[in-house]
């Protein structure tokens, strides 16, 4: 004889559940800063005290807008956690284009 599940456990699972994940992508939902140091592990000896609290800040606010990016079920590509996620936006172009900003769009308009 089958016992029905209380309707809470229901609940449960249809909050957690969010977009599916696509193939080859992780689940980040427990992923934070000490597994960021743990996979790179030269950003711990690379920052003092100070500027490691500095980047932690940095990189939740990333892995923010990468699990909000994630979480949506039409996604067809999916964001990761790489080397750069503990960097803004500006440290990010200044290391990649040498500190460059690509010309406007309207220059290549005719």
């Amino acid at each position: 004889e089958m016992v029905p599940l209380p309707s809470t456990i229901f609940a449960v699972f249809s909050i957690s559940s969010g977009a599916p994940l696509l193939e080859g992508e992780r689940d980040l939902s427990t992923f934070g800063f000490s597994h960021y140091l743990a996979q790179f592990p030269s950003k711990r000896a690379a920052y003092g005290p100070a500027e490691l609290s500095r980047r932690q800040s940095i990189f939740l606010s990333n892995l923010a807008l990468i699990k909000k990016h994630n979480a949506d079920a039409a996604k067809t590509w999916y964001a990761d956690v790489n080397e750069f996620t503990d960097l803004t936006n500006d440290e990010f172009r200044a290391r990649r284009t040498g500190g460059t900003r690509p010309p406007p769009a309207s220059l290549f308009q005719t």
